[in-house]
């Protein structure tokens, strides 16, 4: 055991939200980068297309996340932030352990991103019918998953829970 690893200590909700902002940031940079790359393919404005990019776009996002968790266990965000992303018994981070980490996180991150897309279709009754009925609980289902954490007696969200995974914080030495 490293000796940051002897001085990590649970990371503090706060600085998690922080973190998540700050590769917001970066994420919506590589989100323009990635859309640029699709968007000559897409040439009408029709609901499935969106449909299909937003798909698109949250695997570049997983991959993203994939990517710095289970290489360091530090997003870009986190590394500024001081946290770290590990295992069980501190090890690092699996493949299989971030895909399910991923797929845990999706309720919170689909409640806004079902919010977001039902406010940039402008003809709504394009959408699934299960989309429509979703709109007035998609922000509601968010703000459960947030706030979880604050009464989680171990301050873990569910993705913590279901992928075996902790986030750490290593204050300066």
């Amino acid at each position: 055991m490293s000796s940051s690893a002897a001085h990590a200590q649970p990371a503090p909700p706060w600085r998690c939200l922080l973190a998540s902002l700050y590769d917001a940031l970066i994420l919506l940079a590589l989100c323009f980068l990635a859309m640029a790359v699709i968007t000559p393919i897409f040439d009408s404005q029709s609901s499935i297309q969106h449909i299909l990019a937003g798909i698109y776009l949250l695997m570049v996002i997983s991959a993203f996340y994939l990517w710095f968790w289970t290489h360091g266990g530090q997003t870009l965000g986190m590394r500024a932030w001081r946290l770290r992303l590990q295992g069980k018994d501190d090890q690092p981070v699996k493949l299989t352990q971030g895909i399910l980490r991923i797929i845990t996180a999706l309720p919170s991150w689909l409640g806004l991103g079902i919010f977001a897309l039902l406010a940039s279709i402008r003809n709504s009754s394009e959408l699934p019918v299960l989309f429509q009925q979703l709109q007035p609980y998609a922000p509601w289902l968010c703000l459960l998953c947030l706030v979880w954490i604050l009464f989680d007696n171990r301050s873990a969200s569910w993705r913590n829970r279901f992928s075996h995974t902790h986030v750490t914080f290593t204050p300066k030495t």
